[in-house]
């Protein structure tokens, strides 16, 4: 870098010390594109020294990009345009890295050259892949959900919703919903009765279920709305998440429901009771929900069916319904006849007589079980990982927070370890993804047999990270045992479907209040350690 460049010679060499110091691989063309100079960083980058560079051309190291592109290239340069290029580059080893290459063209006057800076880009291809990857898990998951399944940010636009979502409203892709609201999409009546249920859910942090109308590509019905608040890690609401089924096949049965209907004999749960709430009739879907058969319910009450979950005022609260109204419906855990509680939805319905007063009672019941098992696969969802089976971050923080306070309280000592894996990019880049998920799933099953107390947590809060949380300890040396087996544990072989392979592990540990008196604190505290750790050579734990 001497003989094409002009101008003052102390801006000259402190111009080649910047470029000679850099981290970023630089290197220098001609018009032909043979390199002219490069940098050390660019030598590091792909193994080579100076003089191996020096008089190659792109192609040399860029396997995609062949010599007759260079003049178009050239000719973009010249325009002084700025040519970004994401391709690869070929280490001498013959190995590659995935690089983003950025030229520009510089013309002194005497002569003209282009200058690149290029950027390894591979760990962030990984990270994509991983994040394209769990996308694609969670859309193939709520895209299989029976319901209509969706999530909003705090202005109630959406920002996914699954298949069935979309086919509801007629659209053959979901992604032509996001970023639209529901008046974008409902009538105006419905549009503002879903905001408004949206604001409330988010001003209360708590779920609803809800009984309303939708109205998209076949016309107006009914459906039942989950809704649920959906909380950040900091504790701030970021919008709400929902499920509905349509419900318009109940709801038509329930409004055509009399003491001597013919639809008596219906799938719905049915039981007639006198004004004392003594069981006078049920149907044969009563007895394939109950287990009581007509011979062992009839002429007990109602009460024969109670779980002795609720407390009275909620059967005070039902009641006090039923007279004001004429009827009350919602869930409620009952118990069958071989003693196995379930949930159900009841709705009650009082019938009165020719003088106005209430003869009898006539109740609906549906096994929603099902539906149950649903909600809990949502929230655990919403609290674990997906490919361990751990507490993710989102739960782990509600228990660090828990496990402080609990601390500060008794004044006892508790623990935090932050953990990773030292070679785990190693075997994601040499054995692949598949068997990288699989070792993070051995690993998660190796603490949990390190960590046994029932009141410990461990939770994976993305990649190779680990925290594991130990409330109550009576000393320090009973942490240190723990950290011990755990990085024993870790430089066990692992075998991956036939790949034996040993990595270990590094660990950082904060205790409460030393090392930190928050959740923020604290995490910062077991990573700076865990920091300490790496550097003491690995396979090793350090505090803070």
């Amino acid at each position: 870098m001497n003989q094409n460049i002009e101008g003052n010679s102390d801006s000259f060499w402190m111009t080649k010390s910047i470029l000679d110091k850099s981290k970023t691989p630089f290197y220098r063309h001609n018009p032909v594109g043979r390199i002219d100079y490069v940098n050390q960083a660019a030598c590091k980058s792909i193994g080579y020294n100076e003089e191996e560079l020096l008089g190659l051309y792109p192609w040399d190291i860029d396997p995609d990009f062949k010599p007759e592109h260079w003049p178009d290239v050239w000719e973009k340069l010249k325009k002084n345009e700025i040519v970004h290029i994401n391709t690869r580059h070929r280490r001498k080893d013959g190995s590659f890295i995935n690089v983003e290459v950025t030229g520009h063209y510089i013309n002194s006057g005497s002569s003209e050259f282009s200058f690149t800076f290029v950027q390894d880009v591979t760990e962030r291809k990984v990270n994509e892949e991983l994040i394209r990857q769990k996308e694609s898990y969670l859309r193939a998951l709520i895209n299989n959900f029976p319901f209509l399944v969706w999530l909003k940010d705090k202005n109630s636009r959406f920002l996914t919703v699954n298949q069935a979502y979309a086919d509801s409203y007629g659209y053959q892709d979901p992604d032509q919903i996001t970023g639209k609201t529901d008046f974008d999409l409902s009538p105006l009546d419905l549009a503002k009765h879903y905001r408004k249920d949206d604001l409330a859910v988010m001003e209360s942090g708590k779920k609803q279920i809800i009984e309303e109308h939708h109205q998209g590509a076949e016309g107006r019905h009914w459906i039942e709305t989950y809704k649920a608040p959906v909380i950040g890690i900091d504790g701030d609401i970021l919008g709400t998440v929902g499920f509905s089924k349509d419900i318009t096949e109940r709801k038509v049965k329930e409004a055509e429901l009399t003491i001597t209907a013919a639809i008596f004999n219906s799938h719905v749960g049915m039981v007639v009771t006198d004004k004392e709430n003594v069981i006078l009739k049920v149907n044969e879907a009563f007895t394939h929900i109950t287990g009581y058969t007509p011979d062992l319910a009839i002429g007990e009450p109602m009460s024969l069916l109670s779980s002795n979950i609720h407390q009275a005022s909620f059967y005070q609260e039902m009641w006090k319904n039923i007279q004001a109204q004429g009827g009350w419906q919602g869930e409620i855990w009952n118990r069958r006849s071989n003693g196995e509680i379930y949930p159900q939805w009841l709705t009650v319905t009082a019938i009165k007589d020719a003088s106005g007063e209430v003869s009898n009672y006539v109740g609906t019941m549906m096994d929603i079980t099902d539906r149950k098992v649903i909600e809990d696969r949502m929230k655990h969802l919403a609290h674990y990982d997906f490919l361990t089976g751990l507490p993710n971050r989102a739960l782990l923080m509600d228990r660090l927070q828990t496990g402080i306070a609990h601390a500060k309280r008794t004044k006892s000592m508790f623990s935090l370890m932050y953990m990773d894996l030292d070679k785990f990019k190693e075997v994601n880049d040499t054995l692949g993804h598949d068997r990288g998920d699989l070792l993070l799933r051995e690993v998660a099953q190796r603490l949990l047999k390190c960590v046994k107390r029932e009141i410990d947590t461990i939770a994976r809060i993305g990649g190779d990270e680990f925290i594991i949380l130990l409330p109550k300890i009576q000393q320090v040396e009973d942490i240190e045992a723990i950290a011990t087996s755990i990085l024993s544990s870790m430089r066990d072989p692992f075998n991956l479907e036939g790949n034996e392979i040993n990595i270990s592990a590094s660990i950082g540990i904060a205790i409460y209040p030393n090392h930190g008196e928050d959740a923020k604190r604290l995490i910062k505290s077991g990573d700076t350690a865990l920091y300490a750790a790496k550097n003491n050579g690995k396979n090793c734990y350090k505090f803070l």
